[in-house]
């Protein structure tokens, strides 16, 4: 078949690239043609003939296919990418440090040491400069691993503070509904064009984010809670729902339940903004000892109005459901020599006054040894064995009624 020769001449530039289409009207199906371009030329790596072309490299002509489903059936040409490195030089992904195309060959990596028990920050060692002369390695997310159930990684994700993170877009993209925050998908295969740098999000951060989205557990790092917290109220910026991903399945969720008794009102916040309704339920038994006349309108506005009414629905409930126990008093026996009627009236009036007491001072976390203490020594002074056999009776009725009451949301 006979060969024929095009000839490419810049028509704009794109970044560093330098395009043109070919027509190839004239050529047959099965037949080759040829793309001359000068020496000092060479092929873009991040340059596909629609996509799906095949070629050949050399300095100064590339071999296409002239089969139809290579060509744009409209106009049967293709488009050919020729990259100068001289005339259009690459431009870094993150302006503000220049070195970073330098940062990213291996010999400029920094590799953290192994964390250190005790710590509570992040394992990821800072960069040495702050203008950005080194990156940092993350010492779980690098260009390789042993984790054969992982994607091989094909994206670098730099955070504010110069900490590179290597991960694979089908994973990202698969849990995010806008594309990751606009970053994703990326296509060209050049390696510094396959960066994105995320600015808000520090390395600390990034870390816990991408261990919840490949469901690994952060325990070894002993992040703050403050740190948890904030890297997950960074996910909706990045099109992932926290309520489908921190659940009992991700381990992200064992990580905060030592926390919850510390701090349970940051974690009921945490859960009401992004309503995720399992940690909040876990959460709530630690919150019946809050008084709410302390919640501030921050607490409010941080756990939403939906949680807040959960929370102040579970503090009444169980006040109404124990101060709802207590009544009707204890059954009158039949009358005896030592105690009748009357005698058995101081019963019932220091019933009605430990009823009073309690539906006034009644907590939603009333400890049953309390609730024992306070009728003890309200009937201290009653001496009839038959009177204290109907206290105790109702009593142990009162203390079985508030152990089955609810205690979540």
């Amino acid at each position: 078949m006979a060969n024929m020769s095009r000839s490419i001449s810049s028509t704009g530039g794109h970044s560093y690239t330098s395009q043109d289409w070919i027509d190839t009207s004239d050529v047959q199906n099965g037949s080759s043609f040829q793309v001359n371009a000068p020496s000092a030329w060479t092929w873009s790596d991040n340059y596909e003939m629609d996509l799906n072309a095949s070629y050949g490299r050399d300095s100064s002509f590339t071999s296409l296919s002239a089969d139809s489903k290579y060509l744009k059936p409209d106009s049967r040409s293709v488009r050919v990418g020729l990259r100068h490195s001289d005339m259009f030089p690459p431009i870094p992904i993150c302006t503000s440090e220049n070195s970073l195309s330098q940062a990213l060959n291996e010999t400029s990596l920094k590799y953290p040491n192994p964390p250190v028990s005790g710590q509570t920050h992040s394992r990821m060692t800072r960069a040495e400069s702050e203008a950005g002369e080194t990156l940092t390695l993350s010492r779980a997310f690098q260009d390789t691993f042993s984790d054969a159930s992982r994607p091989i990684p094909d994206t670098i994700f730099i955070s504010s503070d110069a900490v590179v993170f290597y991960v694979d877009q089908w994973s990202l993209l698969r849990a995010s509904n806008n594309s990751f925050g606009g970053l994703l998908p990326i296509t060209t295969q050049v390696k510094i064009e396959r960066a994105r740098h995320l600015s808000n999000v520090h390395s600390s951060e990034l870390n816990i984010i991408l261990h919840i989205l490949y469901k690994m557990s952060c325990s070894a790092y002993n992040p703050p809670l403050s740190v948890i917290i904030s890297a997950i109220d960074h996910l909706p910026n990045y099109g992932i729902a926290p309520n489908a991903w921190v659940t009992n399945e991700n381990p992200i969720y064992d990580v905060l339940l030592p926390s919850i008794p510390i701090y349970p009102l940051d974690i009921y916040c945490l859960c009401g903004r992004h309503d995720i309704y399992d940690l909040a339920k876990a959460v709530s038994p630690h919150l019946l000892s809050f008084t709410l006349t302390k919640l501030t309108e921050e607490d409010a506005e941080r756990m939403g109005s939906i949680y807040f009414a959960r929370l102040f629905r579970l503090h009444r409930t169980r006040v109404t459901a124990f101060v709802n126990s207590l009544m009707p008093p204890p059954v009158v026996h039949d009358p005896t020599a030592e105690c009748g009627f009357t005698e058995q009236r101081d019963l019932l009036s220091a019933w009605m006054m430990i009823t009073a007491y309690f539906s006034w001072s009644a907590k939603p976390d009333v400890f049953t040894s309390t609730i024992r203490d306070v009728f003890n020594a309200m009937t201290q002074h009653i001496t009839c064995n038959k009177c204290l056999e109907g206290r105790d009776d109702k009593l142990t009725k009162i203390i079985m009624n508030w152990t089955m009451t609810k205690n979540t949301i």
